[in-house]
């Protein structure tokens, strides 16, 4: 919901600029790409380290397991 309310926003401030002759067509898409660029990157770094927070559980597991060998 957040994010088709900021879109439409970001539509509109777009056409406006474009109206007003701020920007180009041209300059708004390569604004908008790159705003889109970066939240696909952002992305990635998120799952990223979500990928490396399920390997250091599971080298943690791993320990546990180790030790609980150990002690039998």
């Amino acid at each position: 919901m957040c994010n088709m309310v900021f879109k439409m926003v970001w539509g509109i401030g777009i056409d406006k600029m474009k109206e007003k002759k701020i920007c180009s067509s041209t300059k708004a898409v390569k604004i908008s790409q790159g705003i889109e660029w970066a939240k696909i990157k952002e992305d990635v770094e998120m799952k990223e380290n979500v990928m490396t927070e399920e390997e250091k559980l599971n080298e943690i597991s791993a320990r546990v397991i180790q030790e609980e060998s150990l002690c039998v």
